[in-house]
């Protein structure tokens, strides 16, 4: 991966769907991710005043974290996609980083005690 000279990449023609669809794809598997049920049931109760009235307490929690969590999302998404217009002119150089990476977390298992 390290010396191998990039792979051609043919580009894909875009699939074109509706905005609802597309919520309602992204709202399934957003429901269904495990990692996020335990997260929320591990986060929330710590902030819950269980003196005070439950439906407050969500109705500023909830709004707070959708809004934190939208606002990652689309600073992820802008950065992959500036990273890929750099990546797509230097395939080279993602080949070099990825191999040498892994060259490293090899390295780095195989020194260690475990």
């Amino acid at each position: 991966m390290v010396l191998a000279k990039p792979a051609s990449v043919e580009v894909m023609q875009q699939v074109t769907s509706s905005r609802g669809r597309l919520f309602i794809n992204g709202f399934i598997v957003a429901a269904g991710n495990p990692k996020a049920i335990v997260f929320f049931t591990a986060f929330f109760p710590q902030f819950i005043d269980p003196s005070q009235p439950l439906l407050q307490q969500m109705l500023i929690m909830c709004p707070t974290m959708a809004l934190l969590d939208f606002t990652w999302v689309m600073i992820y998404a802008m950065t992959a996609k500036r990273f890929l217009g750099f990546m797509q002119t230097r395939p080279r150089l993602l080949n070099r980083v990825g191999g040498s990476s892994l060259l490293g977390a090899s390295c780095f298992l195989a020194f260690s005690n475990r």
